[in-house]
């Protein structure tokens, strides 16, 4: 029998293996589940109790059995966004970065609107009065006496100081102009802000409830917000478990998963906890608290630290039986980082399935092998060299030359079993079955990898990551082409580099073929080497792609029929983010408690993202934007230094690159200390959406009509070919 442990492909899969779901619970002495026959209630200790006696004070949080939380409201959206077109200019300012100029040119206009911009702008720097001073202005004009998207960033104002008093009055004023839900939400989350901060737990506990039970756009950062005062009051075990459901909810939520880690560490669970805090280390090797906190926790470790992160494990060949589809050559450098550098390997384990030679690079064919008698291969970092040993340790052959293990089939599947790296953070460690031949390469630090096999065979398996666990066939077929599509790219970028994909990072990972599934190899083989290239070429189309959209992407797509009259201001931005999406999006989650991807919300430290930056800024602001507001670059300022990163750098900066795109809305709260991001959909927005390729299935569309709707200027061809050939 086969040992399988699956590697979780999510940012936080170890912690979402520990979080407990709701029938889980019950049996916790401070979380208590009963069912109604018209309602589920999740009770919840009391928050404001000091000395809580968790068995008698209790809070209900309700949610309605099937999870529809009031759909029909959630997909209503009462924002329009209108623009006056003679703050274009201003509007166009600030997307370039041009900021004081941009706030001149709307003090000058000296509208309600132009104050409102103004007030937004004011806000995201953190100059709390300078924002108070132009709403003022904006809610005292006549035309916006019953305008509630003016009052709503009054009340964030407010909040961003923690000021709870006046928080709640200007809530109070909402009420009478809107009862909307976007408005109202919105409001309370920003009245639990201030709530939070100011320690006003009794304030918070009925709202934070409300928004945990009536929106699935923030359950995640509502359940977050309750564990960490739960964790506040020590009560444990019930913010374990609500740190836990804010990370089934939206695992790419990493500050619950810190507090989830410590609130382990409290509970004595020692090993989960450093289980928890090497996630974090996954994703930045460089994070000096979690790095901290793995290394005082791996006194509890019994074994290696690979043996306790959640990758691959087998004990044997999958595949008995060699078989492979003629097709292009891919050649893929094996246990790389995130940023596809392949990490030195000190040591593994080889089985092959068929019987098997060594060729040296010089010396040609120096040794051979049995099927099924496993070799160890380790680095001696003595002599820089690599001996290959036999199942008794004794060692068979030694080099400081890269050598090839090679089978007569290039069919034949081998097994890479228990590597070790240096660094157990910096790459997924998991075992590999793999085809076709394996080069080892030593260096003054141990041993790069490279798996040479055909491109059809790797596909099903590379499928699983890039399809997160999509069945339809139309999608995985359609899916199946964008990945040859962008491997084959590739083969044509990288003649002479010593491989053509690294294996670990975000834009492909291959874990093996023993990843591939059933409906994933039917789709492969349906659009057998068929990939999308520009109208009348051979040339493979570059293909950008990203996992969720939202209403509009940022090459026009509309993905919903619904019209939106958008253009940017900072303040149809801040509508955007808080506005319900479409009822016809076609990238919906079926269920509604998953929308983590279409709206997001974080709230992440400024002193974390200081520490990661080494430099104490006081302020960030995009440099750089799209027609849309999307952020390609952020300055991030003192009052006489600055320090400009691209996006994706910004991302890791801000986030541990955790930011679910760069389409969003932030404002320091907790006077500055805090920052809380208000985000829409996935990756860049360019290219094809992996989940509107359902959407679009589920309206009856093929995956070559899906095709052409995200991308209308190519066409799919099977006339090309690789030119590389087998080593």
């Amino acid at each position: 029998m086969k040992k399988l442990t699956i590697f979780f492909t999510f940012l936080f899969s170890c912690a979402i293996l520990q979080a407990q779901s709701l029938a889980e619970i019950t049996a916790q002495k401070d979380f208590v589940l009963r069912t109604p026959q018209t309602k589920q209630e999740e009770v919840l200790p009391d928050l404001e109790e000091n000395n809580f006696n968790q068995k008698e004070t209790l809070l209900q949080v309700n949610k309605l059995p099937d999870i529809k939380l009031n759909e029909d409201i959630l997909k209503k959206s009462v924002i329009s966004y209108e623009n006056t077109p003679d703050l274009q200019e201003a509007f166009t300012l600030y997307r370039q970065g041009d900021i004081d100029k941009s706030l001149l040119l709307l003090d000058i206009n000296a509208t309600s609107e132009a104050y409102a911009n103004m007030a937004l702008i004011y806000l995201q720097i953190g100059d709390f009065k300078q924002a108070l001073k132009y709403i003022d202005k904006a809610l005292e004009s006549q035309e916006t006496e019953e305008e509630p998207i003016y009052q709503l960033i009054k009340i964030w104002i407010y909040a961003a100081q923690n000021n709870y008093t006046q928080t709640e009055k200007e809530y109070q004023k909402l009420l009478f102009l809107t009862a909307d839900f976007e408005y109202i939400y919105n409001a309370k989350l920003a009245l639990a802000t201030s709530a939070f901060f100011a320690k006003k737990y009794k304030q918070i506990a009925p709202l934070l409830e409300n928004i945990y039970s009536s929106n699935p756009y923030a359950i995640s950062h509502a359940a977050y917000l309750i564990g960490r005062v739960l964790f506040n009051k020590k009560a444990y075990k019930s913010a374990q478990t609500l740190l836990s459901q804010a990370l089934i909810h939206d695992n790419n939520n990493y500050p619950a998963l810190i507090h989830y880690g410590l609130t382990q560490e409290k509970l004595k669970e020692f090993i989960p906890a450093w289980q928890s805090f090497a996630n974090i280390l996954i994703l930045d090797p460089k994070d000096k608290f979690a790095l901290n906190k793995t290394k005082q926790l791996s006194k509890y470790l019994k074994n290696r630290p690979s043996a306790y992160l959640f990758y691959t494990k087998l004990d044997e060949i999958y595949t008995k039986e060699p078989s492979s589809i003629q097709s292009p050559l891919v050649r893929i450098g094996l246990f790389s980082d995130k940023q596809g550098i392949l990490q030195p390997v000190k040591e593994f384990m080889l089985n092959v399935g068929q019987d098997f030679v060594i060729e040296d690079e010089k010396l040609g064919s120096v040794l051979s092998g049995k099927a099924f008698a496993p070799k160890t291969i380790v680095f001696n970092p003595q002599t820089k060299s690599v001996d290959i040993n036999n199942k008794w340790g004794h060692k068979e052959f030694s080099t400081k030359r890269p050598f090839a293990i090679k089978t007569n089939n290039i069919g034949s599947t081998f097994l890479v079993k228990d590597p070790i790296t240096e660094n157990v953070f910096k790459t997924n460690l998991g075992d590999k079955e793999l085809k076709g031949t394996l080069l080892v390469v030593p260096n003054d630090e141990g041993m790069q990898l490279v798996n040479y096999t055909m491109l059809e065979d790797i596909l099903p398996s590379v499928l699983t990551q890039f399809s997160k666990g999509q069945k339809d066939q139309n999608t995985l077929q359609a899916l199946a082409i964008i990945l040859r599509t962008q491997i084959a790219k590739t083969l044509g970028d990288t003649q002479n580099a010593l491989f053509d994909l690294a294996d670990n990072t975000a834009a492909f990972y291959y874990g093996g073929i023993n990843m591939q599934s059933a409906g994933n190899i039917e789709a492969v083989k349906a659009t057998e080497n068929k990939i999308l290239t520009e109208k009348g070429k051979n040339v493979p189309a570059t293909l950008p792609t990203y996992q969720s959209c939202s209403y509009l992407t940022a090459n026009g797509i509309k993905n919903t029929k619904e019209k939106f009259d958008y253009s940017f201001s900072p303040l149809n931005l801040f509508k955007y983010m808080i506005a319900n999406p479409p009822k016809d999006l076609i990238s919906a989650p079926q269920d509604p408690t998953q929308w983590a991807q279409v709206k997001w919300i974080y709230m992440i430290p400024a002193k974390e993202m200081q520490t990661r930056l080494n430099f104490a800024f006081n302020k960030f602001l995009p440099t750089k934007m799209d027609t849309y507001g999307r952020i390609e670059e952020i300055a991030f300022k003192t009052s006489n230094k600055a320090q400009i990163l691209p996006f994706k750098e910004a991302n890791q900066a801000l986030s541990l690159g955790t930011l679910r795109s760069n389409f969003f809305f932030y404002i320091p709260v907790n006077k500055g200390q805090e920052y809380l991001f208000l985000g829409t959909d996935t990756g860049l927005g360019q290219g094809l959406c992996v989940d509107g390729l359902k959407g679009l299935s589920n309206q009856g569309k093929t995956y070559l009509e899906s095709l052409q709707y995200y991308y209308p200027n190519l066409e799919v061809s099977d006339r090309w070919q690789s030119e590389k050939l087998p080593l």
